[in-house]
Formats: structure tokens, sequence, C-alpha cells
């Protein structure tokens, strides 16, 4: 996988709380270790991810607000990268 910023176009980190690893596991669950498009075309598989991923950015952050920012974002523009 090239992106070693997991949070593209996005911070990192809010408050002082890393949560670079839900950032991590969601761009998995797009991609497959290869940079394969793994979800392309699966709808419900894309949901899922970027339904967990705001499920652990509330866990590791413990501020909900930034959760659905970032899956709001997901939703709108998370699939560009799937077609590139």
């Amino acid at each position: 996988m090239k992106n070693k910023n997991w949070c593209s176009f996005s911070p990192d980190s809010w408050f002082g709380k890393d949560i670079s690893v839900a950032c991590k596991k969601h761009d998995y669950a797009y991609w497959d270790l290869y940079g394969v498009k793994a979800t392309k075309g699966n709808k419900q598989a894309r949901k899922d991810a970027d339904i967990l991923l705001r499920e652990r950015i509330i866990e590791l952050s413990n501020y909900p607000p930034i959760a659905w920012l970032y899956y709001i974002f997901v939703r709108m523009f998370g699939w560009i990268n799937l077609y590139k």
C-alpha cells in the first residue's frame, strides 16, 4: 500500500489522541495488502468499513463529533480512490 499517512487529507490525531490505527484498518478494508481494489463495486462492504471507522475513532478519541466528521467524509468521498 502506497499511503503511509493513513488518514488521507486529515489529521492522524485529535486532542493528542492517535486515530491513525483506525484509518489504517479502514484503508485495508478498502484495499487488500497488495493494493488490489478489494471492495470496488461492493457498496455494502464499503459502508460496513466506513461504520467501523466511525466506531474505532470514537473508541480511540472519545470524541464522537470527530468520528462522525470522518464518517461523513468517507461516505461522500471515500469511493474516489477505488476508481483511480
